[in-house]
Protein backbone atom coordinates (compact mmCIF):
# COMPACT_ATOMS: atom_id res chain seq x y z
CA UNK A 1 0.00 0.00 0.00
CA UNK A 2 2.67 2.47 1.02
CA UNK A 3 4.35 1.94 -2.48
CA UNK A 4 1.13 3.09 -4.04
CA UNK A 5 1.10 5.97 -2.16
CA UNK A 6 4.46 6.92 -3.14
CA UNK A 7 3.30 6.48 -7.08
CA UNK A 8 0.51 9.04 -6.57
CA UNK A 9 2.39 11.67 -4.63
CA UNK A 10 5.30 11.98 -7.13
CA UNK A 11 2.24 12.13 -10.03
CA UNK A 12 1.47 14.60 -8.23
CA UNK A 13 -2.32 13.14 -7.67
CA UNK A 14 -2.38 13.84 -4.09
CA UNK A 15 -0.87 16.64 -1.53
CA UNK A 16 2.20 15.40 0.28
CA UNK A 17 0.12 16.38 3.35
CA UNK A 18 -2.69 13.86 2.47
CA UNK A 19 -0.04 11.68 1.34
CA UNK A 20 1.92 12.17 4.99
CA UNK A 21 -1.75 11.12 6.72
CA UNK A 22 -2.47 8.46 4.33
CA UNK A 23 0.93 6.66 4.89
CA UNK A 24 0.89 6.86 8.49
CA UNK A 25 -2.94 5.38 8.83
CA UNK A 26 -1.49 2.47 6.18
CA UNK A 27 1.55 1.65 8.62
CA UNK A 28 -0.99 1.82 11.83
CA UNK A 29 -2.79 -0.56 9.29
CA UNK A 30 -0.09 -2.87 8.60
CA UNK A 31 1.02 -2.96 12.40
CA UNK A 32 -2.36 -3.94 14.08
CA UNK A 33 -2.60 -6.90 11.32
CA UNK A 34 0.78 -8.18 11.92
CA UNK A 35 -0.09 -8.31 15.34
CA UNK A 36 -3.69 -10.47 15.07
CA UNK A 37 -1.61 -12.48 12.63
CA UNK A 38 1.13 -13.25 15.37
CA UNK A 39 -1.72 -13.73 17.92
CA UNK A 40 -3.87 -15.92 15.44
CA UNK A 41 -0.38 -17.85 14.96
CA UNK A 42 0.22 -18.26 18.62
CA UNK A 43 -3.54 -19.43 18.80
CA UNK A 44 -2.80 -22.17 16.19
CA UNK A 45 0.62 -23.70 17.81
CA UNK A 46 -1.43 -24.68 21.52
Amino acid sequence: MQSHLYVILDQNMISKELFENLYDQATKTSKLINGLIRNVNIQIAK
